[in-house]
């Protein structure tokens, strides 16, 4: 569970850095794209970490798609990474956030474990999941092994 709150947090911190960065571009040059895109991001982790890790694929996928326009961008004006100047943080803004988008979504995409049936049963008193071989229930401290072996 705490991989899918930080793989949240990181997610949507980085859809923020993505909005950041998208703001500070004309949405004429193509500022609309980050906008739509923290959009995406911040609604598919969302979408993921409330147990619906199909589509945990969505923001890893937005997030591709957005460091297309990035490096895009990055060709065009045709500058080395030495000679930044102001007018290209916007970019470096929306890099920074697509990563720990990135690594937020990835997170979001660790599936659950598969419990084996076998080893789950239920309470006799509650009826919570208690694993098989359990001599108490955590729940209410119904001995669970003597109900069975008195079967």
């Amino acid at each position: 569970m705490i991989i899918v709150r930080l793989g949240l947090l990181l997610a949507l911190a980085g859809a923020m850095g993505i909005l950041f960065g998208g703001l500070m571009i004309p949405f004429t040059s193509g500022g609309w794209v980050f906008v739509a895109a923290a959009a995406g991001i911040a609604a598919g982790a969302v979408w993921a970490s409330r147990g619906r890790p199909d589509l945990a694929v969505l923001p890893v996928a937005v997030c591709v798609l957005v460091s297309t326009q990035i490096v895009y961008d990055i060709a065009l004006v045709g500058r080395s990474w030495r000679n930044w100047s102001f007018a290209d943080k916007p970019l470096l803004v929306a890099g920074a956030g697509l990563v720990v988008a990135l690594i937020g979504s990835l997170l979001l995409c660790k599936r659950p474990p598969v419990v084996d049936s076998s080893s789950i049963d239920r309470c006799p008193k509650c009826a919570r999941t208690v694993s098989a071989d359990t001599r108490l229930c955590g729940y209410c401290g119904f001995a669970t092994r003597r109900y069975r072996a008195g079967r």
